[in-house]
């Protein structure tokens, strides 16, 4: 997996950013795919089970940690 990209330092990095994420969503929608992925969605994608994808996809370590797009902290782990 590569390494995350430094975040951006001035506003022609972040419009940058913005025209790489405007692409990435265009594409996304044009090949119908979910803006949000669940485990069903990653197994469909890669062609295998939902088990494997619970045991050993997303429980890599560099694996997108999961997030709550409204910002909400409730019905989610704080404790760690």
């Amino acid at each position: 997996m590569d390494p995350a990209p430094p975040p951006p330092q001035n506003s022609a990095d972040v419009t940058a950013l913005i025209a790489s994420v405007d692409r990435l969503v265009r594409t996304m929608s044009i090949n119908q795919a979910p803006a949000l992925w669940d485990v069903e969605d990653i197994a469909l994608w890669m062609g295998m089970s939902s088990r494997t994808v619970m045991a050993r996809v997303v429980t890599r370590v560099g694996f997108p940690e999961p997030f709550v797009p409204t910002g909400s902290t409730e019905g989610t782990n704080t404790q760690k």
